[in-house]
């Protein structure tokens, strides 16, 4: 519940994004960071948490920092780079189908 009000907020109530969007990544979801960041304009702990996750092969990690690279948002662009961890990801779960 806490995950879905964290996504609702960002366009139904911005005032609460913060407060719900914490709670969820308290509770376990990590991918509160990425509303956090984008409300907030500061990624830091997004970036530094995809890392961390990358670590241990999490699949979500490779495509928010897939997406992060290619974008240019909260890090410097790099293509190359964001190519590289969707390969990467293919190699690590075959069932995984890019965008």
């Amino acid at each position: 519940m806490a995950a879905q009000q964290c996504h609702k907020s960002l366009i139904n109530a911005p005032e609460l994004l913060e407060a719900w969007c914490e709670k969820a990544y308290e509770m376990g979801y990590w991918s509160a960071l990425v509303p956090i960041s984008l409300h907030t304009g500061d990624g830091t702990r997004l970036v530094a948490e995809a890392k961390e996750r990358l670590k241990i092969k999490a699949p979500g990690a490779y495509t928010t920092l897939a997406w992060l690279y290619g974008s240019g948002q909260f890090v410097k662009k790099d293509i190359a780079k964001a190519i590289a961890l969707r390969e990467e990801l293919l190699v690590l779960d075959k069932s995984f189908t890019p965008n």
